[in-house]
């Protein structure tokens, strides 16, 4: 077998392997009301009070639309600026002006935060 071929046959053979009896078992409990004398299949489920509890809760609803409005706000505004900024930059002659620009925008999706401001 080559070093190659490996890796994805240690996929294939990890996809096929059954989930461990942890990890169901964790989420059963959080779907049911657990009562251990009453074991996994004795306790009650609980059903959609959960979900009720979490929509009910005006943090949450609050929430929820912060984070929705925030994505369409995104989608609206930043999708077209970088299309735009491409548009631009298409345009300019200057090619060292060009390379310099495209680097400045393009440097926080490559480096660390952290390392970006070690260097300014």
């Amino acid at each position: 077998m080559s070093g190659s071929t490996s890796p994805g046959l240690v996929v294939r053979i990890a996809a096929r392997a059954p989930a461990r009896p942890t990890t169901s078992l964790r989420y059963l409990r959080r779907t049911q009301d657990y009562r251990q004398e009453l074991g996994i299949w004795g306790s009650p489920w609980v059903g959609i009070k959960q979900f009720q509890l979490l929509f009910n809760d005006e943090l949450f609803m609050r929430s929820l639309w912060n984070t929705i409005s925030i994505a369409f706000l995104k989608l609206v505004f930043a999708f077209p600026a970088s299309i735009v900024l491409a548009l631009f930059l298409n345009e300019v002659r200057v090619l060292i002006f060009k390379r310099v620009v495209q680097t400045v925008v393009y440097a926080p999706y490559f480096l660390s935060w952290v390392i970006y401001a070690a260097i300014l």
